[in-house]
């Protein structure tokens, strides 16, 4: 073995130690909000318990990790969520805000909702119409903030969001609070890697802190 492979490998090993010592430290500060704890309204624990937090493993998985392989456990946990939303919601589009993992994250999607066609949106790219008064599920960095506010009065109200970074650091934090507080959010969950916003108006507007 050469001398930089050797190099990378152990990098790579003292990644994943770092990151899993990360997301120790993460649930053990989420402890008192696992899997639903709490949660008085039936349909946030169902979504919490059999969505966010299911553990089941899922008629795709092992097929996905085959195909498209991911090293970092986050990340991977975040794919799979990624599929049981799709799978919850059963959208007519799927909008995906272009980042690293997007090839990845759309076979996860499309495991999840068959039917479902998925657009890839770039920075500055004009969003379609053909979601207006859609189902959709739109998945989102913090950082497309007011592109993706602008496009909350345009979709279904069954329609679902996911941001992720939404505590990657203090303005993060701050845009994930203006996402929530947005007359168009309704109930929304923060998982620390990403938040969900639900745009049901007829549900009373909270937002949950869960332990993911």
């Amino acid at each position: 073995m050469r001398a930089y492979e050797a190099i990378n490998i152990i990098r790579c090993k003292m990644n994943n130690v770092t990151e899993w010592l990360q997301t120790v430290g993460v649930w053990l500060s989420r402890i008192a909000y696992c899997r639903g704890f709490g949660i008085q309204s039936p349909s946030a624990y169902r979504f919490v318990r059999y969505v966010i937090n299911e553990h089941y493993p899922y008629y795709a998985y092992a097929d996905l990790q085959k195909r498209v392989p991911v090293e970092s456990r986050v990340a991977l946990r975040l794919l799979r969520l990624c599929l049981r939303v799709a799978n919850e919601v059963q959208p007519r589009y799927i909008l995906d805000f272009i980042d690293g993992l997007s090839a990845e994250r759309q076979e996860y999607f499309s495991a999840g909702a068959r039917r479902a066609r998925i657009l890839s949106v770039a920075e500055g790219d004009e969003v379609p119409a053909v979601i207006d008064g859609k189902r959709v599920v739109i998945r989102t960095g913090v950082q497309h903030a007011d592109a993706l506010l602008s496009l909350l009065p345009r979709i279904d109200s069954a329609s679902v969001v996911m941001v992720d970074g939404i505590h990657r650091d203090a303005r993060s934090r701050e845009t994930w609070q203006r996402i929530v507080g947005n007359s168009h959010a309704a109930v929304c969950y923060d998982l620390y890697y990403t938040g969900i916003v639900m745009l049901d108006q007829s549900k009373h507007k909270r937002c949950y802190t869960i332990n993911f």
